[in-house]
Order: C-alpha cells, then structure tokens, then sequence
C-alpha cells in the first residue's frame, strides 16, 4: 500500500509527528463516511437508501484517508468519470469529497490528499481530474481552474412566460420507473453535444439520479418528470419539484428545477413553456442553467429574469499534451504557448499547438512561445467557456494582444460548457 507523508506546516512550533495519507481499508469507510458528514454540518443516521447510495458509489480502492497516529483527521476521494469535451470525451478523475477536521488545518494535510489522488489518477490513465470548489481560494494553488460556469435563473409566471406552445410536440407526466428509459439516451445525446457533461453509469443513474431520497426534498415535492414527445418519440425531458405556497394574494407555489436537457429547440421551448404555465405556482427558478439557455429570450418580458452566474466545474490538466489533442477546434493555426505548473514543474513546458482541421498535433519544444499562461489557467479555458482576452485582462495570460486574439479564437467553442450535477 503507497503512504505519502504531509508536509508539516508551522504553527507556532513545528508539529512533532508526520500524519500518513492512504487508501482506505473497507473496515474504515464507516469512521471516513462520519468524519466527512461531520465536516459539512450533518450526521450520519441510519438510512437504508443512503447506506446503499454510498455503499454503490464510493470505492475503497479510490478512497483517500489521512491518520494522525490512527486517527482518521481528513477525507479525499475520487469518482471513475468520463468528462465531454469539444468535439469528444476524456476519462475524468472526479475529485470529491475533501475535508480535513478542524483541529488539523494549515499542516499540509489537504496538499498531501491531492498530491496522492492527482498521483492515482496519472497512474490510471486520467489525463484530467475535476471537481466542484467548495470554496474559490483553495483549489487555485492545486492547479484547478474554473471551465464551466452556471446561471442560477429565477422568474415570476405573473409577469413573465413563455406564451406559445409547440403544437407538433406532445408532453407527458411520466413516473420514474417509466422515465428511466426514455431520459438516458437523452442524456448521452446531450454529453455528445455539449461540453462539461459526465458520463453516467448504471449505478450512478439509479443511486444518483433516480434516487428520490425525502432528505433532498427541502419541503418540496418528489421527483416530476415531463417527457416531450415528437410523433411518439421522446426529444426531451424536465426533472422538477414543487411546493405550494401562498401569500396575500393568492398561490405563490414554487418550482425548482433540478434538469432540462433537449435534443432540439422546439423541445426546450416546449419544456419552458410546461414549466411556465404550472397553475398555482408562479415562482420557478433552476439553480443550475447552462450560460447559454435561451430562457431570457423565451419569455414575454426578459427584465424579469433573475440571473447569477457562478462557477461550476473546475479542471485540473495532468497531461497537457494528451488533453490539447483530446478536443475539437474551430480553426487552424500553430501556436506556442508556455504552460507553468507549481505543482509539477517538469510539466512547464513550451507546447506546440498545431491544428489543421480542427484537430491538433502537441509536442513540447524549444522555441520561443507566443503566449504564456499556467496550467490552472489553461484548465480555465479547456472547454470553451471562459475567454482568453478576459483572462489576459486580468493578467492571467502573456503575449502579444494578436496572440492572445488567436488563442481566443482557437479555445473558442459555440455551445456553452454546462455540468448537470455536483459530484
């Protein structure tokens, strides 16, 4: 079994003992599942579905643990994921649920957790490791950056719908037992389609997705799933809760979508217009919207719309050459361009980026580069969706302002990166 040994950070004095960081035991996953729970406010209760959920979902042997003389004080894991990229599919370590107990802060514990995990998944063929940031500082100096964005989107049917229906398109009221069937190859449609997006496997679809545990409800319905129809055949779905509500003058219900994914235009706009015209419940909202929904656009005054946008999936590049040849571009060019990383400093390299065709060839050289960024930046703009003129604004990037046009242009990608869910 490979132990790595933290780096001790100083707190007042040198700490006296090295914590070790492993591979979990099966016998330990009880005391690792109470140690991350307790670090996110909650406690673990007995629970059937959940105990099955974590039992399906969490492998041991992807299960990261550091021990202060044998006790367990922080939590790492990682999830087996493909990622969609432009024009294709990487496999994706999923970084998940890191925690490191108050009384162990600042000692090098967290750093030691994903120097093994980043480690495991270079040993296991994952060019790229990905995770959702709990907090924004912390996962910079790791070399992750921010590639996919949300809109968190909030509107009043009162004063703002979608007015017109699709009439060649017909939706039904499915129950999920029947819903599971016609959502998945809905779902991989959508991941061929659009960057961000993760693979889902059987468990992950049943424990994941289809579980409809009352402790995700927060006082709202089950599940609903709506199923649009084109002559019979399914062309999209909304998955949705609700909650009834009222105020001085009537029905204030909510709903809260959890999806939407639609292999046309007509389907959205129909699924939006199921969604806006739900009698007694005006207020919808849907916490996580790809950037480029046309919601706004929908609906009969725009102004009411609510939007924030904020980060979702961050990306951490581990190979850099195998990543920048894994995705699809919009035009054709050869670029140099400098990558720096902290983490790994014999991966800061001059990379020859030549793309013809859409698809590029990468080797390291050593010529002079055109534009010089690290590889958190690099991440940030693997998946189309952030830009590299913003990125240079803010000093994140070097080079000439043509360079930096031409690297705009080439990351550059016309369907916004969007990751359905946290993991």
């Amino acid at each position: 079994m490979h132990v790595w040994t933290a780096g001790l950070g100083v707190c007042g004095s040198v700490c006296e003992m090295a914590h070790e960081v492993r591979f979990l035991k099966e016998e330990e996953r009880p005391t690792f599942r109470e140690l991350l729970m307790a670090a996110f406010g909650q406690d673990v209760e007995p629970d059937e579905e959940l105990d099955a959920r974590y039992a399906a979902t969490f492998d041991t042997n992807l299960m990261i643990g550091a021990f202060d003389d044998g006790l367990l004080v922080g939590t790492c894991a990682s999830f087996d994921l493909d990622l969609s990229v432009p024009g294709g599919r990487v496999a994706m370590a999923g970084t998940t649920v890191v925690s490191v107990a108050p009384t162990h802060r600042r000692r090098g514990v967290l750093t030691a957790m994903i120097r093994a995990h980043l480690e495991q998944a270079q040993s296991r063929g994952q060019p790229v490791a990905g995770l959702w940031a709990s907090e924004w500082p912390i996962y910079g100096r790791f070399g992750y950056g921010p590639a996919a964005d949300l809109a968190e989107v909030k509107f009043d049917t009162r004063h703002a719908r979608v007015q017109v229906a699709e009439p060649d398109l017909r939706l039904r009221l499915v129950p999920a037992e029947r819903a599971q069937a016609m959502v998945v190859p809905l779902y991989e449609a959508e991941f061929d389609h659009r960057p961000g997006m993760l693979s889902r496997s059987q468990r992950w679809w049943r424990h994941r997705v289809f579980l409809d545990h009352k402790s995700d409800r927060e006082g709202f319905s089950k599940h609903r799933w709506v199923i649009a129809e084109s002559d019979g055949v399914p062309v999209g779905y909304a998955l949705y809760r609700q909650k009834l509500d009222w105020d001085d003058f009537g029905a204030n219900g909510k709903v809260n979508v959890i999806e939407l994914v639609a292999t046309s235009d007509a389907a959205r706009r129909s699924l939006w217009h199921h969604l806006s015209h739900l009698d007694l419940f005006p207020q919808v909202s849907w916490w996580n919207a790809p950037l480029d929904d046309p919601i706004p656009w929908l609906l009969t005054d725009p102004r009411r719309v609510e939007r924030l946008v904020g980060d979702a999936l961050w990306l951490r590049l581990l190979d850099i050459s195998g990543m920048l040849e894994a995705r699809r571009y919009l035009g054709d060019t050869d670029l140099v361009v400098a990558v720096t990383d902290a983490m790994y400093p014999d991966r800061s390299n001059n990379y020859g980026l030549s793309v013809t065709d859409g698809s590029a060839t990468v080797s390291t050289v050593e010529v002079r580069a055109d534009v010089g960024l690290d590889v958190g930046t690099l991440g940030a703009l693997y998946l189309g969706g952030q830009r590299a003129t913003t990125l240079a604004a803010a000093g994140r990037i070097d080079g000439s302002a043509e360079a930096v046009v031409e690297l705009d242009r080439l990351f550059a990608w016309p369907v916004a990166p969007w990751t359905p869910e946290i993991f």
